[in-house]
């Protein structure tokens, strides 16, 4: 059954107002347009019916007219106790739930407010409202962490000349030397003591680290994420290894480009910031999505976090059992310095 209604809105100023609703959308019709429409039979669609006079109407009186009977019933008072369809609630935190095309009933919301897990649900068989609590289950997980406090943990590897590292209060303090093919790597076993017993590419697992430039020098490289093998060389970025995580590349002073990158032979990498410059802190979060895919998100100083960089190619199929630290100096007589603060893999 379609229903329509109209009401008389009296003003001080201008008169009657006549307000029409026609499929769900109110209409105010001035005072000439009242005069066509009142006591005139309307067809809308295969529906007809016949509007009555204004005459003796009270203010907020309105009128239901049932489209499928043709015919209009009396007028009624609209106020919060009377309603021109159906019953009133019997209380308030009531909503109207339709029960089929042709009936609503008032379902009465149930307090559930946003603590212990609170959630609103709705069953359909019943038409009812509940407040919720449970919680999907979840494994359990296991977070290896590190704030770069001791160098017995880490297996370091110098490359070049003049290059050093130092544990300090910051973590650790890598320095390129200023010879060509200088720089710095730490391997770090987290759930492993083997480069191939450790796999960290189940979904779930989530890398992160903080870093920041001392030191930029004209040109070089720099990696931290999970490997299989080295990454970072004493000439470059060997990105062709099993890895996921983040790198930094540049050359003549430029700014760095920071990237996510991830390998399962050939690499896959999508830039994320194109302007880390010396001094910035950067936060990088890797999580492995799924056995195909990785989301990458980043932090530059106080910066928001950014959205997720989703790289779903070439996605390691190799054993990853460590993460590494590396920076050099692309193979360029220059020295860089740069900080790790803090790095986790859970998994």
């Amino acid at each position: 059954m379609t229903r329509f209604f109209f009401s008389v809105v009296r003003s001080a100023t201008s008169g009657a107002l006549l307000i029409v609703m026609l499929l769900g959308t109110w209409l105010v019709l001035p005072l000439w347009a009242q005069q066509s429409l009142l006591r005139q039979t309307v067809r809308i669609g295969s529906l007809t019916f016949t509007f009555p006079s204004s005459s003796g109407t009270a203010s907020g009186q309105v009128w239901q007219v049932d489209g499928a009977a043709g015919t209009n019933a009396a007028p009624v008072v609209l106020s919060p106790t009377t309603w021109p369809v159906g019953t009133a609630p019997t209380g308030d935190d009531y909503v109207r739930v339709a029960d089929s095309t042709t009936a609503a009933t008032w379902r009465l919301l149930p307090n559930c407010v946003d603590t212990s897990g609170n959630h609103l649900n709705y069953t359909l068989a019943t038409n009812l409202w509940n407040c919720g609590t449970s919680g999907g289950a979840s494994a359990p997980t296991s977070s290896v962490c590190t704030d770069f406090s001791a160098a017995a943990r880490f297996t370091e590897t110098l490359l070049g000349t003049g290059s050093s590292t130092v544990f300090n209060l910051q973590g650790l303090r890598g320095t390129t030397g200023a010879t060509a093919g200088a720089g710095t790597r730490h391997t770090f076993y987290t759930h492993s003591t083997t480069v191939a017993s450790g796999n960290l590419l189940s979904a779930g697992t989530v890398f992160s680290a903080v870093f920041r430039f001392v030191q930029k020098g004209t040109d070089g490289n720099f990696y931290v994420g999970a490997s299989q093998g080295s990454v970072l060389s004493a000439t470059g970025l060997t990105l062709t290894n099993s890895h996921f995580g983040f790198k930094l590349t540049w050359t003549a002073s430029g700014a760095a480009t920071l990237a996510a990158t991830q390998s399962g032979g050939t690499e896959s990498a999508t830039n994320m910031d194109t302007n880390i410059l010396e001094g910035d802190i950067i936060t990088a979060i890797a999580k492995m999505v799924s056995t195909t895919a990785g989301d990458y998100y980043y932090q530059k100083n106080a910066g928001a976090m950014s959205a997720a960089t989703t790289i779903s190619t070439n996605f390691p199929t190799t054993s990853v059992g460590t993460t590494e630290f590396g920076v050099n100096n692309n193979n360029v007589a220059s020295s860089t310095i740069a900080e790790w603060l803090g790095s986790c893999v859970e998994r």
